[in-house]
């Protein structure tokens, strides 16, 4: 009998991955922040998105962030056991990427709601180091998810491989999904195909120095520098 020689070897993940999912049951909360859902998306962006990184029409993306505070997702009472949770897995993802006496500070949330034909197109989350996208209601297959974009992609140009399959990933993400990343993936959401209603929860989220690495001077932060 002859054996098939095995010509595989071992994969060698040097780096952190940069994208993290999770889990979080929105169940409880979805009732509660409706209201508050449907009063930002008021504040809609579809025909005036200067963004442009909205479907028109059938895509709305609240601009509460810029226009009323009062209506962000994170600062709703009915949020907090979430943003609880939030918390330490965010602490987490801080040290897997090596993150110096980091602390969270969330800068802008917001919502998307993509009925048929809606998506938000490829984009990036400029000067924010981790977004977190939470699905409250998706059904994960037909309605759309998420894809991120290989960040290695200029890189690969020279490479004789199948871009179409290999730039974009997609991510599965039913309802519950929540995904933490670094703002500068590129990423996008997928065609609503089937109808209904997709909700996405958006956090900006910055790292901040916790003061006593600075003054301990367990590093300094470059506009702090003394001239030589």
């Amino acid at each position: 009998m002859i054996i098939a020689e095995d010509y595989s070897g071992e994969g060698l993940h040097l780096w952190h991955p940069y994208v993290f999912k999770y889990e979080f049951d929105f169940s409880d909360i979805l009732p509660k922040i409706r209201p508050t859902y449907e009063a930002a998306l008021n504040h809609w962006a579809a025909k005036t998105d200067q963004t442009k990184v909205e479907t028109i029409p059938n895509s709305t993306t609240s601009r509460v962030g810029r226009y009323e505070y009062t209506l962000e997702p994170h600062n709703q009472e009915c949020m907090q056991p979430f943003n609880n949770w939030l918390g330490m897995r965010i602490s987490w993802v801080w040290e897997q990427f090596g993150y110096l006496g980091a602390e969270s500070e969330i800068s802008q949330s917001w919502f998307n709601r993509h009925e048929k034909g809606g998506q938000t197109k490829e984009h990036t989350h400029n000067a924010i180091e981790l977004v977190v996208a939470s699905y409250l209601q998706n059904d994960g297959e037909g309605q759309g998810n998420i894809e991120i974009k290989d960040p290695l992609e200029y890189h690969k140009t020279g490479y004789p491989y199948d871009a179409e399959k290999e730039v974009w990933k997609e991510i599965k993400c039913p309802t519950n999904t929540v995904l933490i990343f670094p703002g500068w993936v590129n990423h996008r959401s997928q065609v609503n195909k089937v109808g209904g209603e997709r909700m996405v929860m958006t956090y900006n989220i910055n790292a901040r120095l916790f003061k006593c690495d600075v003054y301990e001077n367990r590093f300094v932060l470059p506009n702090t520098l003394n001239a030589a």
